[in-house]
């Protein structure tokens, strides 16, 4: 055989070897590992869902009251919503 052939078959052979030694370890590790907790991120998005929504309402009555003052002087708007 070809010198470079028998180079290519020893290493993947050792690659072989070293995946085989990664995946025992991976194996390991998730054995020993409790998933992270999602509580904290979750209360974090729905505070932040409930911040939003509250500033949203906030704009939008704002945005109503002007529409209402413009209507009283009898004007439009120069900025539709």
């Amino acid at each position: 055989m070809d010198t470079r052939v028998v180079a290519v078959k020893q290493s993947q052979v050792e690659l072989n070897k070293e995946i085989e030694r990664l995946l025992a370890e991976l194996q390991l590790f998730l054995n020993n590992t409790e998933p992270p907790s999602l509580q904290p991120a979750i209360i974090k998005l729905a505070n932040a869902r409930r911040r939003l929504t509250n500033a949203n309402n906030i704009l939008k009555n704002v945005h109503e009251r002007v529409e209402r003052l413009y209507a009283q002087l009898g004007k439009k708007p120069s900025v539709e919503g």
